[in-house]
């Protein structure tokens, strides 16, 4: 566990009814239906609309070829009528297109970024080659929840720390191992976290408070993704882990070829030197928290809690 390596973050600007939004897709496509749902919430709360994606570009799973989709993606970040960049949903393909991200001119026009899965790739990459605080949290086409809703707001709008992270209705902390931790947030989609190592993406995770999540990986797949991080020493950098929502994540490829999450997690951190907690409300289930990703943040097994003490806007 290594002293925390706090970045000096480029913050936007905080994001109020009457603010303009681009949406984005730079994974795969939405279906429409889902993503009108999404865009008619934003327009009754006051934002305007702006598209930078059309289904006619769709090309396999991807919404579009990544030159494309790299290219609407600069100019949503370019376009001097937006206040924030929202992406309509995940899939697969972020990081088929960080090579052709713009970073500097995303870093002379910072904007608040929302996704999460596939977009981990992206929050990564901005937090690594600008500093940007990004947002892990619900999107377009799917905000969901008055939860995911609330907090997405009260997250976006806030110029003071959020304080301590709520849980919706019958949702309850646990901790695997105690101890309290402080450090820079960061995290995302687990098999994105480790698709990045060996890229000029990955960001140090030294002293981080690392939050996982994951959909739909075998038993397997996930103590395969733990190991690597492991052989990679990042357990023995950071100061802090949540393992948060792993749904359908228990299913085995056949019945004889498996084994519990509970008991992978055992394995990798039963004997862990810092605070390991799950049960949060981060990744694909139904309700969703926005967390700024870089910000101060401590993790305390105690008090059952994580708390933001640092704002992610301006």
């Amino acid at each position: 566990m290594r002293q925390a390596n706090f970045v000096k973050l480029l913050k936007p600007k905080a994001l109020f009814p009457g603010a303009t939004v681009g949406i984005v897709a730079p994974s795969s496509w939405a279906k429409d239906a889902r993503l009108r749902r999404g865009l008619a919430w934003l327009v009754k709360t006051g934002f305007g609309v702006k598209l930078f994606l059309s289904p006619k570009l769709k090309y396999g799973f991807l919404s579009g070829p990544d030159e494309v989709r790299a290219k609407l993606f600069n100019q949503a970040f370019a376009d001097p009528e937006l206040d924030a960049v929202i992406c309509a949903r995940g899939g697969y393909g972020a990081l088929r297109m960080l090579d052709k991200i713009d970073f500097d001119l995303i870093g002379k026009n910072p904007k608040i970024f929302v996704g999460f899965s596939d977009i981990t790739a992206i929050h990564l990459a901005l937090y690594k080659k600008t500093g940007l605080c990004s947002f892990h949290g619900p999107m377009a086409a799917d905000f969901g929840t008055a939860y995911n809703r609330h907090n997405l707001l009260k997250v976006l709008n806030s110029k003071s720390p959020f304080g301590k992270v709520s849980f919706p209705k019958g949702m309850r902390p646990k901790f695997m191992r105690p101890g309290v931790a402080t450090g820079p947030l960061l995290g995302g989609n687990l098999s994105l976290v480790v698709k990045l190592f060996g890229t000029p993406y990955q960001p140090s995770l030294d002293g981080a408070i690392l939050f996982l999540e994951d959909i739909s990986e075998y038993p397997h797949r996930i103590d395969g993704y733990l190991a690597q991080l492991r052989l990679a020493g990042v357990f023995d950098q950071i100061s802090g882990l949540i393992l948060a929502d792993f749904k359908d994540c228990e299913r085995p490829p056949r019945a004889s070829f498996t084994m519990p999450l509970k008991r992978i997690f055992q394995d990798f951190f039963r004997h862990a030197p810092f605070p390991v907690a799950l049960n949060f409300p981060f990744g694909h289930s139904k309700n969703k928290f926005t967390l700024p990703l870089g910000v101060r943040a401590t993790l305390d097994s105690k008090n059952k809690s994580l708390v933001l003490e640092e704002a992610g806007v301006v």
